[in-house]
């Protein structure tokens, strides 16, 4: 698989170590994003980035909490929300890595969220992430356009310790690269996470 060994030196991590979650497995919601960035690896958290702090200051601000501004990965996010990739590593180039490697991660996602998370709503962050969860839907997929992300769409998953249902709320990924949702995302998070949190 090709990951960005370089981001892990330069972070002092072993590149074979995944970065799974980070917050709380009993939380209303996860946010799932597609794989890791620099900044996930030097700081072993998932989502920290610039996408992933948007999506840290949004659970606090539709929490009514302050940002503290000695706190520049706003962790207290993460007592409110589980976050996580669908693959736990950092890809060469921030491409995302081939389908196959997304596929051999999928029982470690089904694990994670059928046997371990125990909340109601999974947010996905842009197409692939929401693309992910295609074959546990058990309503029509989600559309195009802006109307897919109001919908929700009932999921289960069958895994090895039984069956997990939960809601998907696909929304756009948050990356300044974007430029046609980024500056509405903060927005249609909000909503999200004011009807789930």
């Amino acid at each position: 698989m090709p990951v960005d060994r370089a981001a892990y030196d330069r972070a002092g991590r072993d590149p074979r170590a995944p970065i799974v979650s980070a917050g709380r497995l009993d939380a209303r919601v996860c946010i799932v994003g597609r794989d890791l960035g620099r900044e996930e690896v030097l700081h072993g958290q998932p989502l920290v980035g610039a996408s992933g702090r948007l999506v840290r200051r949004g659970v606090l601000r539709a929490l009514g909490l302050p940002e503290d501004p000695r706190d520049p990965l706003h962790g207290a996010a993460l007592d409110h929300v589980l976050l996580c990739n669908l693959v736990p590593y950092k890809p060469i180039g921030n491409r995302a890595f081939p389908a196959a490697a997304r596929e051999a991660f999928r029982p470690a996602l089904e694990a994670l969220l059928a046997c371990r998370w125990t909340g109601e709503a999974v947010l996905a962050l842009g197409r692939e992430a929401c693309d992910w969860f295609l074959p546990y839907l058990e309503g029509p997929p989600p559309g195009t356009g802006e109307g897919r992300f109001a919908c929700e769409v009932p999921c289960r998953i069958a895994a090895p310790c039984g069956e997990r249902r939960f809601v998907l709320c696909p929304l756009p990924h948050p990356s300044p690269a974007n430029a046609a949702w980024r500056s509405r995302f903060p927005d249609l998070l909000a909503r999200r996470l004011a009807r789930w949190l």
